[in-house]
C-alpha cells in the first residue's frame, strides 16, 4: 500500500525516470522498486470507493510504462551486454531459459495450467543469472543463502549511489519470489497467475540486471 501511495504522490517523476531510463548497464541505477506495482488491478479493491477512478488513472499510466520496461527484449538484451550466458556443459543458458519460460506459457493452453512448465525455467534463469553474478564478484566474500547473494552482488557490483534500503529491498524480494516460483510445481495455477508471476520475474529480473554496473565486474 506504501508503495502506491508512493507511486501516486510521485508519478510524474517516476514516469519520467521509467520512461527515460536506458536498456543498458551504463544507465543510472534505478532508485525505486517496479515490482512492487507488476500487478495494478491488486489495489483497487482497498481503494475507498470515492477514490477508485482516480486511482485506477495513475494505475493504468504506471503499468503501461512498466509494461514496456518489462519487454522481454529488454532482459535478453542486458543479459548480452553483461556477458551472462556463458557456455556450460549440460547447463542451459539464462537467455535459454528465459526464452523456454515465456514460450512455455504462451504455447497451447491446457487445463489446469501446467505452471511449472513455465515458471521453474523462469526460476532457473534467475538462479543461473545469480551464480554467474556472484562469480564476477570482485571479491568472492560467503553468502550463504539467497538473500545474502543478492545483498552481496549488489554491494560489489550495483551503481554507485544505490541505497542499501533498495538493495535489500530487491533482496527480500527474491526471497519471496523464489518461494513463489519454487512451489508453482505443487499446485494448479490459472493462466493469470501464471502471467501475473512470469510479470513479477521479469521486473525482477529487469531491475536486478538494470542496477549492475558492468565496469565493476572482474
Amino acid at each position: 500500500m506504501n508503495s502506491w501511495r508512493y507511486a501516486i504522490l510521485q508519478e510524474g517523476e517516476i514516469l519520467n525516470n521509467l520512461d527515460s531510463m536506458p536498456v543498458t548497464t551504463s544507465g543510472t541505477a534505478i532508485a525505486f522498486s517496479s515490482t512492487g506495482l507488476a500487478n495494478p488491478n491488486d489495489i483497487i479493491p482497498f481503494v475507498p470507493s470515492d477514490k477508485r477512478s482516480e486511482v485506477s488513472f495513475h494505475v493504468d499510466r504506471l503499468s503501461q510504462i512498466i509494461d514496456r520496461k518489462a519487454k522481454r527484449e529488454n532482459v535478453l538484451v542486458l543479459l548480452s551486454e553483461l556477458n551472462l550466458n556463458p557456455e556450460v556443459p549440460n547447463l542451459q543458458k539464462p537467455e535459454e531459459l528465459f526464452k523456454s519460460a515465456w514460450e512455455a506459457f504462451e504455447g497451447p493452453v491446457t487445463c489446469p495450467f501446467p505452471a511449472n512448465t513455465s515458471l521453474i525455467p523462469m526460476r532457473e534463469c534467475i538462479d543461473r543469472v545469480i551464480v554467474v553474478l556472484l562469480q564476477r564478484r570482485p571479491e568472492q566474500e560467503p553468502a550463504k543463502n539467497i538473500v545474502q547473494k543478492i545483498q552481496s552482488i549488489l554491494n560489489q557490483l550495483a551503481h554507485n549511489g544505490t541505497p542499501q534500503s533498495a538493495i535489500n529491498d530487491l533482496a527480500n524480494r527474491w526471497h519471496s519470489l523464489n518461494n513463489e516460483l519454487s512451489s508453482s510445481k505443487q499446485r494448479p495455477m490459472s493462466r493469470q497467475e501464471c502471467m501475473d508471476t512470469l510479470r513479477r520475474s521479469t521486473l525482477f529480473l529487469f531491475e536486478l540486471l538494470q542496477s549492475i554496473d558492468k565496469s565493476k565486474m572482474k
